[in-house]
């Protein structure tokens, strides 16, 4: 159910790349998502990563602008990744930005407030990471999308969490198995590619693949039953 009173952090974001953004189902799959994981899922729309070329700013325009009503009446968070330029013109109010995005003072240049997440290695990242509503840290574990890294494990988010008080997100390999492992080192939910793109092929393989890990965010937080994290609204440019 969509919660008006607060903006609030899923749990789950589930994570695009370009190979993703091409498939002739993208939109159909996208909306299912959106329609299954309601306010408790967010979905990036990342241009680049796969193996095909960086999708261009007119196609992640598009993407974004065919999702606006779903993600409107779902309540799904939908965050731009980089491209702060597309998400003010879709509408879209959150990013996830990298080492070499635009800074805050950059961005204000742009327009008003954006729901801003940043990616992260390393503590001392993540402490000068004073903008930031969310910190995604990675990479946790061996991953598809970087084939040789051995990961460097919870430990990593531990030592993070420990750092900052901001939440954050475990990316990189982490199976609905190791959910809990993320999340007791720290993390306030975790972030997901193959592990939900890689076993969807048509809308009806969405429910079965999302819940595996909405239910394993379930597990890990007893009582709070992947309740999303509830924040102030923003006050920065």
């Amino acid at each position: 159910m969509r919660r008006d009173a607060e903006w609030t952090l899923p749990r789950l974001h589930i994570v695009t790349d370009a190979d993703i953004l091409r498939r002739p189902t993208f939109p159909e799959l996208a909306a299912a998502i959106c329609v299954e994981g309601g306010d408790g899922v967010a979905l990036h729309l990342r241009g680049h990563g796969g193996a095909a070329p960086r999708i261009t700013a007119r196609v992640l325009n598009e993407r974004a602008t065919k999702l606006r009503p779903v993600v409107q009446a779902s309540g799904t968070l939908l965050v731009m990744n980089d491209r702060v330029d597309v998400a003010r013109v879709s509408g879209v109010k959150a990013v996830q930005l990298g080492g070499g995005s635009l800074s805050s003072t950059d961005m204000s240049a742009l327009g008003g407030p954006l729901r801003i997440g940043r990616s992260v290695h390393s503590a001392r990242e993540a402490v000068a990471a004073t903008d930031a509503d969310w910190i995604l840290v990675g990479t946790l574990f061996p991953s598809g999308s970087h084939p040789g890294r051995a990961g460097a494990g919870t430990d990593r988010v531990a030592r993070i969490s420990e750092a900052v008080a901001t939440p954050i997100l475990g990316i990189g390999g982490v199976t609905p198995d190791r959910v809990a492992e993320v999340m007791g080192a720290g993390a306030h939910g975790v972030a997901v590619r193959g592990g939900v793109w890689d076993e969807i092929e048509v809308p009806t393989d969405v429910p079965a693949a999302l819940q595996r890990y909405l239910s394993a965010v379930r597990g890990a937080v007893p009582g709070i039953a992947s309740e999303p994290l509830d924040l102030d609204p923003p006050q920065r440019p």
